[in-house]
């Protein structure tokens, strides 16, 4: 993984965390000492992180730095997200016949494959 795909994961991680908590940005930033755009850039990927910033993050979000750092792990949305996902795939699929149900089946089964290789 190169150092922009490691920002990038790492501040979506980061976003991910603090929308779970119910923070903004500015509420984050405050919590850290940091200005918003700093909050900002991090969850964009476009700047990285100083070690004491990622400790500050990880206080701030009451995880331990082991976790903030764990940019490998699966992205899991909320339940509700989910379950919302899961309506709209529904409403994609519905109507197809079912060699085409057989095809989508064989095609998605691959994509996490490869999704789950690349990781």
């Amino acid at each position: 993984m190169d150092s922009g795909e490691l920002r990038r994961r790492f501040g979506a991680h980061v976003q991910r965390l603090r929308e779970a908590r119910g923070l903004t940005q500015e509420q984050l930033a405050d919590r850290i000492s940091r200005s918003v755009d700093t909050v900002g850039n991090i969850e964009r990927g476009v700047n990285g992180t100083r070690l004491e910033t990622g400790y500050a993050l990880a206080r701030a979000l009451g995880i331990g730095a082991g976790e903030l750092f764990d940019v490998a792990a699966v992205p899991r949305l909320p339940i509700a997200k989910r379950r919302k996902a899961v309506e709209q795939l529904l409403q994609v699929i519905d109507g197809l016949d079912d060699r085409s149900l057989a095809q989508l089946k064989v095609l998605v089964e691959a994509a996490l494959r490869l999704a789950h290789a690349n990781r």
